[in-house]
C-alpha cells in the first residue's frame, strides 16, 4: 500500500478549487488535464458520479448550484478566503414566481424524476428533449418565455427549463409568459449559504479531532465501506488543508476500510476530514502528472485542484 499526503498551507496563498470536467454536467474527464486547463499545480479526483457522467451530490461553484446534495450527506463548503468547512448538508431548491406561487425542484441538470419538477441549466444541454408525460416552461432572463408540451425544451444560456413529469405537470399550469421566475436554494444548516464552492461526498471521517464515520446515516453502500483506494481531504487546527492518496497493491492490502481511513486522517493531524470517491476513480497529480498509479488515468466529473490566489502570485 502507498500513501500519499499533500499538505497545502492557506496562509501562504493557497487555494483548494473545485472544477468540473465540463461545461456540461454529462461529460468526464481525466483530472490532469483539469489541473492543466486551470493553471492548478496539483490535484485529486472529487466526488461521485452516476454511470452517465453527472456528479452525485452537491456541487457549486463560484456561487452557481450545479448539482443539489443528496441524502444529508457530507460535503466541503469553501470560501475565496481560504476558510473552510465540512459538515452534513441538505436543502430545499425551488423556482420562485412573482405572484407568489412556488414550485419545488426534485432534481438539478440530472434525470427526470418520477410525478416531480426538474430544472435542467445549460450545464445540461442546450436542450431537453421531452418524454409522452412531460411539459416544461423555457425560462431566460429570469422570465417565462414558453411553454413546451411536446419535442424539446430549449435551455438558453441565459436560463433554463423547468420541466414537470406525470402528475406534477398541474404545478404549471397557470404559469403566464413573462412572468418572473428566480431558482432558490436554501441550505440546511443556514451558513452554508457563505460558502461560494461546495463539494458533496462522504462519509464523514473526523469531526473536532474525533474519529466520526457515518456510513450508515448517510446510506452509503457497503462497497463504499470495505478496503479499497481511497482519497479524502482534511483540515487541520490552523485551518490547513491536506490531500490523502491511499494506492493499493494487490500483493500486500488493497487499499483501507473507512474507519482505517479516519484513523489515518486524525495520525496525519487533521481535525475534520472528509472522504472522496475512491477505487478505480482516485488519482493525484501533480504539476499535470499522474503520481499515485501506473494505470490509465481515470475520467471523472470533477477535481479538487490546489492553486495560488492572485494576490499571493503577485508576491512571488
Amino acid at each position: 500500500m502507498q500513501l500519499f499526503v499533500l499538505r497545502i498551507d492557506v496562509r501562504s496563498g493557497w487555494r483548494l478549487r473545485v472544477a468540473p470536467a465540463a461545461y456540461s454536467v454529462l461529460k468526464r474527464t481525466q483530472v490532469s488535464k483539469m489541473t492543466a486547463q486551470n493553471a492548478a499545480v496539483a490535484g485529486v479526483n472529487g466526488g461521485y458520479f452516476a454511470y452517465e457522467g453527472a456528479a452525485v451530490g452537491a456541487v457549486k461553484i463560484d456561487d452557481e448550484w450545479i448539482r443539489l446534495p443528496w441524502k444529508n450527506r457530507t460535503a466541503i463548503g469553501l470560501r475565496p478566503d481560504g476558510t473552510a468547512k465540512i459538515d452534513n448538508l441538505q436543502a430545499t431548491s425551488y423556482v420562485e414566481f412573482a405572484d407568489g406561487k412556488r414550485v419545488e425542484i426534485a432534481n438539478l441538470n440530472g434525470r427526470a424524476v418520477p410525478n416531480a419538477v426538474c430544472l435542467m441549466t445549460p450545464r445540461f444541454a442546450t436542450t431537453y428533449k421531452l418524454r409522452a408525460d412531460e411539459t416544461a416552461l423555457e425560462v431566460g432572463g429570469n422570465a417565462v418565455i414558453a411553454h413546451t408540451v411536446t419535442g424539446a425544451a430549449t435551455i438558453r444560456p441565459d436560463g433554463w427549463a423547468l420541466v414537470a413529469n406525470g402528475e406534477a405537470r398541474a404545478r404549471l399550469e397557470g404559469i403566464g409568459i413573462g412572468e418572473k421566475a428566480v431558482l432558490k436554494v436554501d441550505t440546511a444548516p443556514a451558513d452554508w449559504k457563505e460558502y461560494s464552492t461546495i463539494l458533496g461526498a462522504g462519509p464523514r471521517l473526523l469531526r473536532a479531532g474525533k474519529v466520526e464515520t457515518t456510513e450508515v446515516e448517510e446510506e452509503f453502500k457497503p462497497d463504499v465501506i470495505w478496503r479499497g483506494r481511497r482519497t479524502a481531504i482534511g483540515i487541520d487546527g490552523n485551518g490547513n488543508f491536506m490531500l490523502v492518496v491511499v494506492e493499493g497493491a494487490p500483493q500486500l492490502s488493497v487499499g483501507m476500510t473507512i474507519p482505517e481511513l479516519a484513523d489515518e486522517m486524525q495520525k496525519q493531524g487533521a481535525v475534520d476530514a472528509i472522504n472522496l470517491d475512491g477505487g478505480g476513480s482516485v488519482a493525484l497529480v501533480i504539476k499535470d502528472q499522474l503520481i499515485n498509479s501506473r494505470v490509465k488515468e481515470p475520467a471523472v466529473a470533477n477535481a479538487v485542484l490546489v492553486v495560488k490566489e492572485a494576490a499571493a502570485l503577485a508576491e512571488d
